[in-house]
């Protein structure tokens, strides 16, 4: 599938959210497996080397396999040259014929794709051949140890903290212990609570029903293990989270992911309920009720949503409602008119239940700002997807600015 925008059009919006994280400090950009304007976006010098020009302290590296097998005896001098500093994606051995590794002592050891173009002895190789430089091997050794230092990777303390690779490490997802290491800290619990307020979303709150206060009673609805607070399948999410047996403890000493727990922690009269039990509520007629209200279609890598819908939920039966949405996207919130306050975050993870808690007691105000555009419906605007390349007709003319060329008000 090719991505074919405007150059105007791809560096004013597409681009945009790229070079933000460069500002921010991120230390790797990937570059996927679509084509750009007919080039693979790997091997596509105009939008990498545009990013390159925004710092020197990121690499870029491939997504998994998506350095192709045009790549092999020597090909991939194309892909460096165009910007790639790492392949992601290396087969075990001769023998592996996939599409799986065979399994080891940790597991599944990964993918089998025979991604191997970027291994030591083939840039040798094509070093000796000229086809690439030793400046080029110089500037991706340069970024990823900048990169390295920013984030404190090369103080010998944190080196310290880590398990010594092997060489069987080098290729594959599950080999050696560094990949059985949980590297989560109570610092990065602190941050990914910090992350996790200042991103939500107060949409609505009508009767300025937020901040609650804590000797209310409360009653949530799909408030727990139902909250999608991580991707639900594809790679990353593959990653079983760890819950602690004392989940919400202060300052960060345990992950926080659901609003009951943390609702919980901070010493309200919470009744928590499956969000099924909605339809036989409400239980106490009296209470706040909170409702964890999640998309209803998967999310997941590799494949477009099925729907823009929500869950169902007998929000008519309810009175003083907040509703905590969360959605990896543009979502319908037709229910709006039915409830009081909506907080909305993405996938606000393992510190979101924290984040809630403190929006919702009014420990923190909340701060964040929609990055997109919440429709009235499904087909709303002009924007379509073809099959094989699209080459965004639409211009600029989608999100807000379509709302505001046909003088159109959206949900949110």
């Amino acid at each position: 599938w090719s991505a074919n925008p405007d150059a105007n059009v791809n560096m004013e919006y597409y681009m945009k959210p790229f070079r933000a994280g460069v500002e921010a400090g991120t230390a790797c950009l990937m570059c996927g497996y679509n084509r750009v304007n007919g080039v693979p976006a790997c091997k596509n010098e105009d939008i990498m080397q545009a990013a390159k020009r925004w710092g020197d302290k990121f690499w870029i590296v491939s997504d998994w396999g998506a350095i192709y097998p045009d790549a092999a005896d020597g090909g991939a001098a194309e892909y460096i040259n165009a910007g790639v500093d790492m392949e992601m994606g290396a087969h075990d051995d001769a023998e592996c014929t996939g599409p799986d590794v065979p399994e080891t002592e940790y597991g599944g050891a990964g993918y089998c794709n025979k991604g191997d173009y970027m291994l030591p002895d083939r840039i040798k190789a094509m070093l000796d051949s000229g086809k690439i430089t030793e400046a080029r091997v110089d500037e991706t050794v340069s970024r990823v140890l900048g990169a390295l230092k920013t984030a404190g990777l090369l103080n010998p303390k944190v080196q310290d903290d880590f398990p010594a690779y092997v060489y069987t490490d080098y290729h594959s997802k599950w080999y050696g212990p560094l990949a059985q290491k949980d590297v989560r800290t109570q610092h990065s619990r602190q941050v990914a609570h910090e992350v996790a307020t200042k991103a939500m979303v107060l949409a609505k709150n009508k009767g300025s029903l937020l901040p609650v206060s804590k000797s209310a009673k409360i009653q949530t609805y799909g408030c727990g293990d139902e909250v999608h607070f991580h991707a639900e399948s594809g790679s990353a999410s593959g990653t079983a989270p760890h819950f602690p047996a004392v989940p919400c403890q202060a300052d960060g000493k345990t992950a926080c992911p659901y609003p009951e727990d943390g609702l919980k922690a901070a010493g309200a009269d919470v009744k928590a309920y499956r969000f099924s039990d909605g339809l036989t509520g409400p239980h106490d007629a009296n209470a706040i009720t909170v409702v964890c209200l999640m998309a209803k279609s998967f999310n997941t890598e590799g494949t477009d949503r099925a729907n823009l819908d929500m869950e169902s939920f007998p929000f008519e039966k309810f009175t003083k409602v907040v509703v905590w949405v969360v959605a990896p996207g543009p979502v319908i919130l037709d229910f709006a008119p039915l409830v009081d306050s909506i907080l909305i975050s993405s996938l606000p993870g393992e510190m979101g239940g924290a984040g809630f808690t403190d929006i919702f007691f009014g420990k923190t105000s909340p701060a964040g700002r929609l990055t997109l555009t919440m429709p009235n419906s499904m087909h709303e605007t002009s924007v379509t997807v073809n099959q094989d390349s699209d080459d965004y007709a639409e211009g600029f003319e989608f999100g807000y600015r379509w709302y505001e060329a046909h003088n159109k008000r959206p949900i949110f």
